[in-house]
């Protein structure tokens, strides 16, 4: 097997590693691609933003252990490990409660990736609110 190398030199780890099932990057190649033509997908040259997506899904999908949603004690190991921004809010079960809640996760509920992207909007936001950045510009992006 061909590795495929990125812009930066990287191999993006959900192409490096062998799955059972489909690549979590196949859901944004474009369908012609996705159905078969593999060697055009040889040639992509991956951006920054590309292997950043990637990585989320990939590092995601490898604390649930491979399954399509994990639980709290997966989460909360994944976010302390993960994400050194919000990692002592999860420190506690107060804590790691409020944050579910903000998620929308109720008591008893996996998370699943459209969960954990929630909070990656929300974290999203907050970076780019916090740090410098032209006067005119504003983030008010909304998750639907």
């Amino acid at each position: 097997m061909r590795q495929i190398k990125a812009q930066s030199g990287r191999t993006p780890p959900a192409l490096s590693r062998k799955r059972s099932g489909p690549s979590p990057l196949l859901a944004f190649i474009p369908r012609p691609l996705a159905a078969g033509r593999r060697s055009a997908l040889m040639a992509i040259k991956y951006s920054e933003l590309e292997l950043a997506i990637n990585t989320m899904v990939t590092e995601f999908h490898k604390a649930a252990d491979d399954a399509p949603t994990m639980n709290t004690t997966q989460f909360q190991t994944f976010v302390s490990k993960q994400m050194p921004l919000i990692a002592k809010t999860v420190e506690t079960e107060e804590g790691l409660g409020q944050l579910l809640q903000q998620m929308g996760i109720k008591n008893g509920e996996n998370i699943s990736f459209t969960d954990f992207w929630k909070l990656i909007n929300k974290q999203a936001v907050e970076v780019f609110n916090n740090t410098d950045k032209q006067q005119d510009v504003k983030c008010s992006c909304l998750l639907q």
